[in-house]
Protein backbone atom coordinates (compact mmCIF):
# COMPACT_ATOMS: atom_id res chain seq x y z
CA UNK A 1 0.00 0.00 0.00
CA UNK A 2 1.73 3.09 -1.12
CA UNK A 3 1.04 6.56 -2.26
CA UNK A 4 0.82 6.93 -5.99
CA UNK A 5 4.68 7.44 -7.97
CA UNK A 6 7.36 6.08 -9.49
CA UNK A 7 9.29 3.60 -6.63
CA UNK A 8 12.37 1.19 -6.81
CA UNK A 9 11.55 -2.48 -5.92
CA UNK A 10 15.08 -4.01 -5.05
CA UNK A 11 15.75 -7.71 -5.35
CA UNK A 12 16.22 -9.37 -1.89
CA UNK A 13 18.46 -12.01 -1.74
CA UNK A 14 17.17 -16.20 -1.84
CA UNK A 15 18.55 -19.32 -1.16
CA UNK A 16 19.54 -20.94 -4.15
CA UNK A 17 17.85 -18.11 -6.32
CA UNK A 18 19.61 -15.55 -7.87
CA UNK A 19 17.30 -12.30 -9.60
CA UNK A 20 17.86 -11.71 -13.04
CA UNK A 21 17.97 -7.95 -12.02
CA UNK A 22 19.05 -6.50 -9.16
CA UNK A 23 15.87 -3.55 -9.64
CA UNK A 24 13.10 -3.06 -11.12
CA UNK A 25 11.55 1.02 -11.62
CA UNK A 26 7.42 0.23 -10.82
CA UNK A 27 4.95 3.01 -11.89
CA UNK A 28 2.24 2.86 -9.37
CA UNK A 29 -1.00 4.79 -10.59
CA UNK A 30 -3.44 6.06 -10.98
CA UNK A 31 -4.79 6.63 -7.57
CA UNK A 32 -6.71 2.87 -5.80
CA UNK A 33 -5.24 0.60 -8.61
CA UNK A 34 -2.96 -1.78 -8.37
CA UNK A 35 0.24 -2.42 -10.38
CA UNK A 36 1.23 -6.31 -10.60
CA UNK A 37 5.14 -6.84 -12.05
CA UNK A 38 6.70 -10.30 -12.55
CA UNK A 39 9.92 -10.84 -11.05
CA UNK A 40 12.33 -13.16 -13.09
CA UNK A 41 14.39 -15.50 -10.81
CA UNK A 42 16.68 -18.14 -11.96
CA UNK A 43 18.48 -21.25 -9.91
CA UNK A 44 21.96 -20.91 -8.68
CA UNK A 45 21.73 -25.07 -7.09
CA UNK A 46 19.63 -28.13 -7.46
CA UNK A 47 18.75 -28.66 -4.04
CA UNK A 48 15.72 -28.04 -1.57
CA UNK A 49 15.76 -25.98 1.34
CA UNK A 50 13.09 -26.57 3.85
CA UNK A 51 12.14 -23.80 6.78
CA UNK A 52 10.16 -24.63 9.88
CA UNK A 53 8.69 -23.21 12.55
CA UNK A 54 6.60 -24.16 15.93
CA UNK A 55 4.98 -21.72 18.19
CA UNK A 56 2.27 -22.44 20.85
CA UNK A 57 0.04 -19.40 22.58
CA UNK A 58 0.74 -20.25 25.82
CA UNK A 59 1.71 -22.90 28.28
CA UNK A 60 -0.96 -22.94 30.99
CA UNK A 61 -0.38 -24.65 34.19
CA UNK A 62 -2.77 -27.79 34.34
CA UNK A 63 -3.99 -27.36 30.83
CA UNK A 64 -4.24 -28.31 27.45
CA UNK A 65 -3.38 -26.79 23.92
CA UNK A 66 -1.88 -27.13 20.68
CA UNK A 67 1.26 -26.29 18.76
CA UNK A 68 1.29 -25.67 15.38
CA UNK A 69 4.31 -26.66 13.25
CA UNK A 70 4.70 -24.59 9.69
CA UNK A 71 6.80 -25.60 7.29
CA UNK A 72 8.66 -24.95 3.74
CA UNK A 73 10.57 -25.61 0.79
CA UNK A 74 12.44 -22.54 -0.77
CA UNK A 75 14.80 -24.46 -2.29
CA UNK A 76 14.80 -24.80 -6.30
CA UNK A 77 14.30 -28.84 -6.54
CA UNK A 78 11.27 -31.07 -4.61
CA UNK A 79 12.07 -32.26 -0.87
CA UNK A 80 11.83 -35.76 -1.34
CA UNK A 81 10.69 -38.02 1.84
CA UNK A 82 10.52 -34.92 4.07
CA UNK A 83 9.94 -35.15 7.34
CA UNK A 84 9.90 -32.69 11.02
CA UNK A 85 11.25 -33.87 14.30
CA UNK A 86 9.56 -32.59 17.36
CA UNK A 87 10.89 -32.68 20.60
CA UNK A 88 8.45 -31.68 23.34
CA UNK A 89 9.93 -30.45 26.49
CA UNK A 90 10.05 -31.79 30.02
CA UNK A 91 6.62 -31.59 31.72
CA UNK A 92 4.16 -31.78 28.93
CA UNK A 93 2.75 -34.64 27.40
CA UNK A 94 1.58 -35.32 23.77
CA UNK A 95 -2.20 -36.33 22.86
CA UNK A 96 -2.57 -36.20 19.20
CA UNK A 97 -1.65 -34.24 16.07
CA UNK A 98 -3.63 -33.64 12.78
CA UNK A 99 -0.88 -35.49 11.29
CA UNK A 100 -0.31 -38.68 12.98
CA UNK A 101 3.21 -39.04 14.33
CA UNK A 102 5.26 -42.21 12.48
CA UNK A 103 7.02 -42.41 15.33
CA UNK A 104 7.68 -42.14 18.94
CA UNK A 105 10.94 -42.32 21.32
CA UNK A 106 10.24 -40.49 24.74
CA UNK A 107 9.49 -37.04 24.06
CA UNK A 108 10.69 -37.04 20.64
CA UNK A 109 8.11 -37.30 17.42
CA UNK A 110 8.61 -37.56 14.34
CA UNK A 111 6.09 -36.76 11.23
CA UNK A 112 6.25 -37.53 7.71
CA UNK A 113 5.68 -34.90 4.99
CA UNK A 114 6.15 -37.09 2.14
CA UNK A 115 7.64 -34.89 -1.27
CA UNK A 116 7.50 -30.81 -0.31
CA UNK A 117 7.24 -29.19 -3.86
CA UNK A 118 9.01 -26.17 -4.29
CA UNK A 119 7.46 -22.97 -2.62
CA UNK A 120 5.10 -25.12 -1.20
CA UNK A 121 4.32 -25.10 2.24
CA UNK A 122 2.36 -26.86 5.38
CA UNK A 123 1.18 -26.71 8.89
CA UNK A 124 -0.06 -29.33 11.23
CA UNK A 125 -1.05 -29.08 15.23
CA UNK A 126 0.57 -30.81 17.92
CA UNK A 127 -1.95 -31.25 21.01
CA UNK A 128 -0.73 -31.65 24.31
CA UNK A 129 -1.46 -31.35 27.79
CA UNK A 130 0.48 -29.86 30.65
CA UNK A 131 0.79 -31.11 34.68
CA UNK A 132 -0.63 -30.23 37.70
CA UNK A 133 2.13 -29.78 39.95
CA UNK A 134 2.32 -26.83 41.03
CA UNK A 135 5.84 -26.54 41.07
CA UNK A 136 6.14 -26.29 37.62
CA UNK A 137 4.62 -22.74 37.82
CA UNK A 138 7.28 -19.91 36.58
CA UNK A 139 9.79 -22.90 34.78
CA UNK A 140 10.37 -22.97 30.99
CA UNK A 141 9.17 -25.22 28.85
CA UNK A 142 10.82 -25.67 24.92
CA UNK A 143 9.85 -27.03 22.33
CA UNK A 144 12.08 -28.05 19.57
CA UNK A 145 11.16 -28.43 15.75
CA UNK A 146 13.36 -30.00 13.44
CA UNK A 147 12.99 -30.42 9.96
CA UNK A 148 15.06 -33.12 7.33
CA UNK A 149 16.25 -32.93 4.70
CA UNK A 150 18.74 -30.30 6.74
CA UNK A 151 21.85 -30.21 4.51
CA UNK A 152 23.03 -27.05 2.40
CA UNK A 153 24.57 -27.49 -1.44
CA UNK A 154 27.34 -25.26 -3.29
CA UNK A 155 30.67 -24.66 -1.71
CA UNK A 156 30.22 -26.46 1.94
CA UNK A 157 31.71 -24.44 5.09
CA UNK A 158 34.86 -26.40 6.06
CA UNK A 159 35.32 -23.12 9.09
CA UNK A 160 34.53 -23.98 12.66
CA UNK A 161 30.78 -23.88 14.12
CA UNK A 162 30.47 -23.97 17.73
CA UNK A 163 27.29 -26.12 19.57
CA UNK A 164 26.23 -25.23 23.55
CA UNK A 165 24.85 -27.60 25.51
CA UNK A 166 24.01 -26.65 29.46
CA UNK A 167 23.11 -29.23 32.32
CA UNK A 168 22.65 -29.57 35.90
CA UNK A 169 25.23 -31.24 38.27
CA UNK A 170 24.29 -31.44 41.70
CA UNK A 171 24.69 -27.51 42.63
CA UNK A 172 26.96 -27.05 40.06
CA UNK A 173 25.83 -25.67 36.09
CA UNK A 174 28.01 -27.11 33.37
CA UNK A 175 28.13 -26.02 30.03
CA UNK A 176 29.85 -28.15 27.13
CA UNK A 177 31.13 -26.13 24.32
CA UNK A 178 31.67 -28.05 21.10
CA UNK A 179 32.91 -27.42 17.77
CA UNK A 180 31.06 -29.73 14.98
CA UNK A 181 32.71 -27.95 11.87
CA UNK A 182 36.57 -27.67 11.09
CA UNK A 183 39.51 -26.11 12.96
CA UNK A 184 39.30 -22.74 14.88
CA UNK A 185 42.00 -20.89 13.69
CA UNK A 186 41.91 -18.16 16.18
CA UNK A 187 40.52 -18.28 19.56
CA UNK A 188 37.33 -16.98 20.27
CA UNK A 189 35.73 -15.41 23.62
CA UNK A 190 32.59 -16.68 25.70
CA UNK A 191 30.98 -15.44 28.92
CA UNK A 192 28.63 -16.78 31.70
CA UNK A 193 25.94 -14.71 32.55
CA UNK A 194 23.59 -15.60 35.78
CA UNK A 195 20.52 -14.02 35.73
CA UNK A 196 22.04 -10.18 33.65
CA UNK A 197 25.60 -10.38 35.50
CA UNK A 198 28.46 -11.46 33.65
CA UNK A 199 29.91 -14.32 36.21
CA UNK A 200 33.19 -15.67 34.37
CA UNK A 201 34.29 -14.94 30.62
CA UNK A 202 37.26 -17.01 28.82
CA UNK A 203 38.38 -18.10 25.56
CA UNK A 204 38.05 -21.04 23.71
CA UNK A 205 40.25 -22.93 20.46
CA UNK A 206 38.94 -25.73 19.37
CA UNK A 207 39.92 -28.46 16.50
CA UNK A 208 37.20 -30.23 14.86
CA UNK A 209 35.57 -32.64 17.01
CA UNK A 210 36.80 -31.10 20.05
CA UNK A 211 34.87 -30.18 23.51
CA UNK A 212 35.70 -28.18 26.21
CA UNK A 213 33.15 -28.09 29.59
CA UNK A 214 32.63 -25.13 31.57
CA UNK A 215 31.47 -25.53 35.45
CA UNK A 216 29.74 -22.20 37.48
CA UNK A 217 28.39 -23.03 40.92
CA UNK A 218 24.63 -22.47 41.46
CA UNK A 219 23.29 -20.94 43.34
CA UNK A 220 18.86 -20.58 44.02
CA UNK A 221 16.29 -19.18 41.84
CA UNK A 222 19.49 -18.35 38.95
CA UNK A 223 18.76 -18.84 35.74
CA UNK A 224 22.11 -19.45 33.55
CA UNK A 225 23.36 -18.37 30.21
CA UNK A 226 26.16 -19.31 27.93
CA UNK A 227 27.55 -17.12 24.87
CA UNK A 228 30.63 -17.45 22.67
CA UNK A 229 31.49 -16.15 19.51
CA UNK A 230 31.68 -17.94 16.51
CA UNK A 231 33.64 -17.30 13.67
CA UNK A 232 33.16 -13.83 12.33
CA UNK A 233 32.43 -16.08 8.36
CA UNK A 234 30.12 -18.50 9.50
CA UNK A 235 27.26 -18.49 7.15
CA UNK A 236 24.14 -17.29 8.18
CA UNK A 237 22.27 -19.90 7.41
CA UNK A 238 24.56 -22.19 9.85
CA UNK A 239 23.45 -19.74 12.44
CA UNK A 240 24.24 -16.83 14.50
CA UNK A 241 27.24 -15.60 15.05
CA UNK A 242 27.21 -15.92 18.82
CA UNK A 243 26.06 -19.57 19.61
CA UNK A 244 24.19 -20.12 23.63
CA UNK A 245 22.60 -21.87 25.70
CA UNK A 246 20.42 -21.66 28.88
CA UNK A 247 19.72 -23.34 31.84
CA UNK A 248 17.39 -23.07 35.29
CA UNK A 249 15.94 -24.87 37.80
CA UNK A 250 18.86 -26.60 38.98
CA UNK A 251 18.36 -26.23 42.66
CA UNK A 252 14.73 -26.41 41.87
CA UNK A 253 13.48 -22.70 42.28
CA UNK A 254 13.50 -20.50 38.80
CA UNK A 255 13.61 -16.83 38.05
CA UNK A 256 10.66 -16.28 36.05
CA UNK A 257 10.81 -14.77 32.72
CA UNK A 258 14.86 -14.86 33.13
CA UNK A 259 15.23 -17.64 30.66
CA UNK A 260 14.10 -15.73 27.04
CA UNK A 261 16.38 -12.75 28.03
CA UNK A 262 18.39 -14.27 25.24
CA UNK A 263 17.64 -15.36 21.47
CA UNK A 264 17.51 -19.14 21.10
CA UNK A 265 19.98 -20.30 19.50
CA UNK A 266 17.97 -21.67 16.07
CA UNK A 267 19.43 -19.32 13.83
CA UNK A 268 19.54 -22.35 10.93
CA UNK A 269 16.49 -22.43 8.98
CA UNK A 270 15.41 -25.91 8.95
CA UNK A 271 15.31 -25.74 13.30
CA UNK A 272 13.23 -23.61 15.55
CA UNK A 273 12.99 -23.71 19.44
CA UNK A 274 10.10 -21.87 20.84
CA UNK A 275 9.98 -21.68 24.87
CA UNK A 276 7.50 -20.50 27.38
CA UNK A 277 6.79 -19.74 30.60
CA UNK A 278 4.32 -22.19 32.60
CA UNK A 279 1.51 -19.94 33.34
CA UNK A 280 -1.54 -20.13 36.28
CA UNK A 281 -3.18 -17.02 34.64
CA UNK A 282 -2.48 -14.79 31.34
CA UNK A 283 -3.70 -11.17 29.85
CA UNK A 284 -6.00 -12.87 26.63
CA UNK A 285 -5.16 -10.08 24.51
CA UNK A 286 -2.01 -9.21 24.53
CA UNK A 287 1.81 -9.06 22.47
CA UNK A 288 5.29 -10.24 23.75
CA UNK A 289 8.58 -9.70 22.33
CA UNK A 290 10.95 -12.89 22.08
CA UNK A 291 14.06 -12.61 23.22
CA UNK A 292 12.17 -10.18 26.19
CA UNK A 293 16.01 -8.49 26.76
CA UNK A 294 18.04 -7.89 30.09
CA UNK A 295 16.91 -6.36 33.12
CA UNK A 296 13.39 -4.14 33.61
CA UNK A 297 14.65 -2.42 30.50
CA UNK A 298 14.85 -5.08 28.11
CA UNK A 299 18.02 -4.34 26.96
CA UNK A 300 19.18 -5.93 23.48
CA UNK A 301 21.81 -5.34 21.19
CA UNK A 302 21.30 -3.45 17.76
CA UNK A 303 22.00 -7.07 15.75
CA UNK A 304 19.00 -9.13 17.64
CA UNK A 305 16.36 -9.56 15.29
CA UNK A 306 12.99 -9.85 17.27
CA UNK A 307 9.64 -12.14 16.86
CA UNK A 308 6.29 -11.46 17.96
CA UNK A 309 3.77 -13.24 19.25
CA UNK A 310 0.05 -11.59 19.49
CA UNK A 311 -2.29 -13.72 21.32
CA UNK A 312 -6.33 -12.61 21.17
CA UNK A 313 -9.01 -14.13 22.85
CA UNK A 314 -13.01 -14.03 22.01
CA UNK A 315 -14.45 -12.64 25.56
CA UNK A 316 -18.07 -11.28 24.14
CA UNK A 317 -20.74 -13.12 24.13
CA UNK A 318 -21.33 -14.68 20.63
CA UNK A 319 -19.06 -15.78 17.87
CA UNK A 320 -17.09 -13.92 16.08
CA UNK A 321 -16.43 -14.21 12.47
CA UNK A 322 -13.56 -12.14 11.52
CA UNK A 323 -10.36 -11.13 13.94
CA UNK A 324 -7.87 -7.98 12.26
CA UNK A 325 -5.02 -7.33 13.77
CA UNK A 326 -2.94 -4.38 13.00
CA UNK A 327 0.61 -3.12 14.35
CA UNK A 328 2.18 -0.14 13.45
CA UNK A 329 5.74 -1.11 13.63
CA UNK A 330 8.57 1.20 15.24
CA UNK A 331 10.57 3.17 13.00
CA UNK A 332 13.59 1.52 14.90
CA UNK A 333 12.48 -2.07 12.95
CA UNK A 334 12.66 -2.85 8.87
CA UNK A 335 9.48 -3.49 7.52
CA UNK A 336 11.17 -4.79 4.78
CA UNK A 337 12.37 -8.01 6.66
CA UNK A 338 8.83 -8.57 7.98
CA UNK A 339 8.30 -12.60 8.08
CA UNK A 340 4.73 -13.64 8.48
CA UNK A 341 5.16 -17.06 11.28
CA UNK A 342 2.71 -19.95 13.07
CA UNK A 343 -0.66 -19.21 13.70
CA UNK A 344 -3.71 -20.72 15.58
CA UNK A 345 -5.72 -19.69 12.18
CA UNK A 346 -5.34 -19.04 8.42
CA UNK A 347 -4.61 -15.56 7.90
CA UNK A 348 -3.95 -13.11 5.02
CA UNK A 349 -1.00 -10.48 5.76
CA UNK A 350 -0.47 -7.20 4.01
CA UNK A 351 2.00 -4.83 4.89
CA UNK A 352 1.48 -0.51 3.93
CA UNK A 353 4.52 1.55 3.04
CA UNK A 354 4.54 3.00 6.32
CA UNK A 355 5.26 0.23 8.10
CA UNK A 356 1.78 -0.88 9.10
CA UNK A 357 1.06 -4.91 9.40
CA UNK A 358 -2.08 -5.92 9.07
CA UNK A 359 -3.50 -9.79 9.88
CA UNK A 360 -6.85 -10.43 8.31
CA UNK A 361 -8.37 -13.80 9.58
CA UNK A 362 -11.40 -14.16 8.10
CA UNK A 363 -14.09 -16.43 9.01
CA UNK A 364 -12.39 -17.76 11.76
CA UNK A 365 -15.71 -18.54 13.92
CA UNK A 366 -14.03 -18.09 16.95
CA UNK A 367 -16.30 -19.00 19.89
CA UNK A 368 -16.82 -16.77 22.61
CA UNK A 369 -15.19 -18.09 26.18
CA UNK A 370 -18.31 -18.38 27.51
CA UNK A 371 -19.49 -21.38 24.95
CA UNK A 372 -15.67 -22.95 24.58
CA UNK A 373 -13.40 -21.63 26.54
CA UNK A 374 -10.30 -23.75 25.02
CA UNK A 375 -11.22 -22.69 21.20
CA UNK A 376 -11.20 -19.21 22.29
CA UNK A 377 -7.87 -17.95 21.84
CA UNK A 378 -5.60 -17.50 18.62
CA UNK A 379 -2.33 -16.35 17.72
CA UNK A 380 -0.43 -14.85 15.05
CA UNK A 381 3.62 -14.61 15.13
CA UNK A 382 6.27 -12.98 12.86
CA UNK A 383 9.93 -11.86 12.54
CA UNK A 384 11.89 -8.71 11.98
CA UNK A 385 14.90 -7.09 12.32
CA UNK A 386 16.43 -3.92 13.40
CA UNK A 387 17.07 -0.92 11.52
CA UNK A 388 21.03 -1.59 10.76
CA UNK A 389 22.35 0.90 12.80
CA UNK A 390 20.31 1.75 15.84
CA UNK A 391 22.70 3.50 18.33
CA UNK A 392 22.81 2.79 22.15
CA UNK A 393 19.88 4.06 23.91
CA UNK A 394 17.39 3.10 21.37
CA UNK A 395 13.92 2.56 22.38
CA UNK A 396 11.65 0.53 20.40
CA UNK A 397 8.06 0.06 21.48
CA UNK A 398 4.96 -1.71 20.23
CA UNK A 399 1.17 -1.69 20.28
CA UNK A 400 -1.43 -3.62 18.68
CA UNK A 401 -4.99 -2.95 17.74
CA UNK A 402 -7.32 -6.21 17.68
CA UNK A 403 -10.26 -5.89 15.98
CA UNK A 404 -13.25 -8.64 16.40
CA UNK A 405 -15.97 -8.54 13.73
CA UNK A 406 -16.53 -4.67 13.77
CA UNK A 407 -16.47 -3.55 17.21
CA UNK A 408 -13.77 -1.09 18.69
CA UNK A 409 -10.48 -2.39 18.75
CA UNK A 410 -9.12 -4.07 21.87
CA UNK A 411 -5.40 -2.57 22.59
CA UNK A 412 -2.51 -5.15 23.86
CA UNK A 413 0.16 -3.97 26.27
CA UNK A 414 2.80 -1.94 24.68
CA UNK A 415 6.11 -4.14 24.46
CA UNK A 416 9.50 -2.34 24.95
CA UNK A 417 13.18 -3.24 24.43
CA UNK A 418 16.08 -0.73 24.54
CA UNK A 419 19.40 -1.38 22.29
CA UNK A 420 22.89 -1.53 24.26
CA UNK A 421 26.19 -2.78 23.77
CA UNK A 422 25.94 -6.47 22.83
CA UNK A 423 27.31 -8.13 26.21
CA UNK A 424 29.81 -10.19 24.78
CA UNK A 425 31.86 -7.17 23.86
CA UNK A 426 31.86 -6.15 27.78
CA UNK A 427 34.65 -8.91 28.08
CA UNK A 428 36.03 -9.29 24.59
CA UNK A 429 38.23 -6.91 23.48
CA UNK A 430 37.63 -4.83 26.84
CA UNK A 431 40.66 -2.38 26.42
CA UNK A 432 41.48 0.06 23.44
CA UNK A 433 44.75 1.57 23.66
CA UNK A 434 45.13 5.53 22.51
CA UNK A 435 49.11 5.71 22.94
CA UNK A 436 50.99 4.19 20.63
CA UNK A 437 53.14 1.02 22.25
CA UNK A 438 51.15 1.05 25.14
CA UNK A 439 50.10 -2.66 26.60
CA UNK A 440 47.49 -2.72 29.47
CA UNK A 441 46.15 -5.79 31.22
CA UNK A 442 43.45 -6.59 33.58
CA UNK A 443 43.03 -9.67 35.94
CA UNK A 444 41.08 -10.55 37.13
CA UNK A 445 37.89 -9.97 35.10
CA UNK A 446 35.32 -10.12 36.31
CA UNK A 447 36.88 -9.52 39.85
CA UNK A 448 35.52 -10.46 43.00
CA UNK A 449 37.46 -8.80 46.27
CA UNK A 450 40.21 -7.11 44.06
CA UNK A 451 41.88 -6.26 40.28
CA UNK A 452 45.21 -5.45 39.15
CA UNK A 453 45.93 -3.29 36.57
CA UNK A 454 49.06 -3.64 34.63
CA UNK A 455 50.29 -0.70 31.74
CA UNK A 456 53.65 -1.20 29.55
CA UNK A 457 55.28 1.75 28.43
CA UNK A 458 53.36 4.47 30.24
CA UNK A 459 54.83 7.90 29.39
CA UNK A 460 56.68 9.78 32.26
CA UNK A 461 54.88 12.47 34.76
CA UNK A 462 51.53 11.77 36.79
CA UNK A 463 49.87 8.28 35.71
CA UNK A 464 46.17 8.13 36.97
CA UNK A 465 43.38 5.51 36.95
CA UNK A 466 40.24 6.51 37.31
CA UNK A 467 36.96 4.33 37.60
CA UNK A 468 33.28 4.82 36.60
CA UNK A 469 29.76 3.16 36.85
CA UNK A 470 27.54 2.72 34.17
CA UNK A 471 26.42 6.52 34.65
CA UNK A 472 29.28 8.04 34.16
CA UNK A 473 30.15 8.80 38.10
CA UNK A 474 33.49 8.83 39.08
CA UNK A 475 33.39 5.89 41.85
CA UNK A 476 37.05 5.49 42.19
CA UNK A 477 40.68 7.19 41.20
CA UNK A 478 44.29 5.62 42.28
CA UNK A 479 47.56 6.35 41.03
CA UNK A 480 49.37 3.74 39.00
CA UNK A 481 52.78 2.85 41.09
CA UNK A 482 55.60 1.33 39.08
CA UNK A 483 53.02 0.54 36.35
CA UNK A 484 50.73 -1.18 38.53
CA UNK A 485 47.20 0.02 40.36
CA UNK A 486 45.88 -2.53 42.78
CA UNK A 487 41.72 -2.00 42.62
CA UNK A 488 39.80 -2.81 45.64
CA UNK A 489 36.03 -3.66 45.79
CA UNK A 490 35.50 -1.20 48.74
CA UNK A 491 31.66 -1.73 48.87
CA UNK A 492 31.05 -1.30 44.69
CA UNK A 493 27.69 -2.98 43.26
CA UNK A 494 27.63 -5.47 40.88
CA UNK A 495 28.19 -4.49 37.90
CA UNK A 496 29.92 -3.24 34.70
CA UNK A 497 32.13 -0.43 35.43
CA UNK A 498 34.65 1.71 33.33
CA UNK A 499 38.14 2.39 33.95
CA UNK A 500 40.49 4.94 32.07
CA UNK A 501 44.68 5.57 32.20
CA UNK A 502 44.55 9.11 32.03
CA UNK A 503 48.15 10.93 32.38
CA UNK A 504 47.69 14.86 32.41
CA UNK A 505 44.39 14.86 31.55
CA UNK A 506 45.05 12.89 28.26
CA UNK A 507 43.36 9.44 28.14
CA UNK A 508 45.66 7.02 27.26
CA UNK A 509 43.51 3.87 27.49
CA UNK A 510 40.41 2.85 28.13
CA UNK A 511 38.21 -0.48 29.59
CA UNK A 512 35.41 -2.29 31.08
CA UNK A 513 35.53 -4.11 34.46
CA UNK A 514 33.26 -6.83 35.63
CA UNK A 515 32.55 -6.64 39.34
CA UNK A 516 30.67 -9.85 40.52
Amino acid sequence: LVDTGQYEVTVAEFPYWEGCQQSYMINAYPFLDSTIHEIPFQPLESCPYLEVEISTPFIRFCDSSAYVVNYCNQGTVIAEDATVEVTLGNGIQYLSSTNPPISQNGQTLVFELGDIAVNNCGSFQVQYAVGCDNSIIGQTICTEAHAFPDSLCGQPWAGPNLEINGFCDGDSVLFTIMNTGGDMPAAQGYIVIEDNLIMMSGEVQLLAGQSTTVAITAVPSATYHMLAMQDPDLPASLGHLIASASIEGCLGSVNPGAFNQIPQDDGEPWLDIDCHPVVASFDPNDKTGFPTGWTEEHLIDEHTDLDYLIRFQNTGTDTAFRVVIIDTLSAFLDPATVKPGASSHSYRFEMSGQGVAKFTLDDIMLPDSNVNEPLSHGFVKFHIAQQPGNPPGTVIENTVGIYFDYNAPIYTNTTLHKVREPWIQVIIGSVEMFAQKMQVSVSPNPMSDWATIEAANLPPGENTLLLSDAMGREVQRLPFSEGRAHLQRSGLAAGVYFFRVENGGKVLAAGKLVVR
